[in-house]
């Protein structure tokens, strides 16, 4: 994650505020993401897990997704902010 040196002052540089590291336990290379009405950001891999990440990286909930063997998770996927996650 990056942000300015000094919030609103557009002419400090730009410097790394943190990093995150995808849990051991989530497989698959990832292939979409989102922000979710709420701020979290929304990741999918390619083997079917969903992981929500706080905006700060300061925590994450994930779950795996039910998958049809054959067609696996290669679509792009939407967020909304009366409902689910539709994938397309």
């Amino acid at each position: 994650m990056y942000g300015e040196g000094v919030p609103g002052d557009s002419d400090i540089d730009i410097f790394i505020r943190g990093t995150w590291k995808l849990p051991e336990e989530v497989k698959g290379n990832l292939i979409g993401m989102n922000m979710a009405y709420d701020g979290w950001l929304i990741l999918v891999t390619e083997d079917g897990y969903v992981i929500a990440l706080f905006r700060d990286l300061s925590k994450y909930r994930t779950v795996k997704m039910a998958l049809d063997e054959k067609a696996g998770t290669q679509a792009s996927f939407c967020c909304r902010d009366t409902g689910p996650l539709f994938q397309y």
